[in-house]
């Protein structure tokens, strides 16, 4: 049988160090807030505490993927206008529709946790923690990355176009 709690004296030691380091009354630096960021502890283990706890992250978890997306946009406008064209921006209702089905699927996260918690109760470990890093990772993944990794190839084309001699 496993049990949450350290087993030896070193363990307790090196946990209670651990959140010494992470304690909220300590200064932050960059990577503490980024490990209390994304490796919070779990929700109270009560659906309406798992709500909570997963609205408290929903602006943090908007802006990321805002930002995300506006570098993006950004790089395809300059990568157009790097290829002769003139930048064009997307229309603000494709920006917003894509901000408002990012929200729609970030509440699956929290009804996820709450029927789980609800099927097991106490016997399943809090998910909520694993569920936010997931989405946020595809999130970011899909607003940032796939983007990026086009826009990459396009800048690849334009430059072995030019340096070739063919505009």
């Amino acid at each position: 049988m496993t049990t949450d709690r350290p087993s030896t004296h070193e363990d307790l030691t090196a946990e209670r160090a651990l959140e010494a380091r992470l304690s909220p009354d300590r200064p932050d630096s960059l990577g503490s807030a980024l490990a209390r960021f994304l490796y919070p502890k779990p929700a109270r283990r009560t659906i309406g505490g798992i709500f909570s706890w997963w609205e408290r992250r929903r602006f943090a978890f908007t802006a990321i993927i805002s930002a995300g997306g506006a570098v993006s946009l950004g790089s395809h406008g300059l990568l157009t206008w790097l290829e002769g064209g003139a930048i064009q921006f997307p229309s603000v209702l494709g920006v917003l529709g894509m901000l408002v089905l990012a929200n729609a699927c970030y509440t699956l996260g929290p009804l996820t946790e709450a029927v789980l918690h609800r099927i097991w109760g106490r016997d399943v470990l809090p998910v909520g923690p694993h569920l936010f890093r997931a989405g946020l990772a595809l999130s970011v993944g899909i607003s940032f990355l796939l983007p990026m990794l086009g826009a990459g190839v396009r800048l690849g084309i334009l430059v072995v176009r030019t340096l070739l001699g063919g505009g």
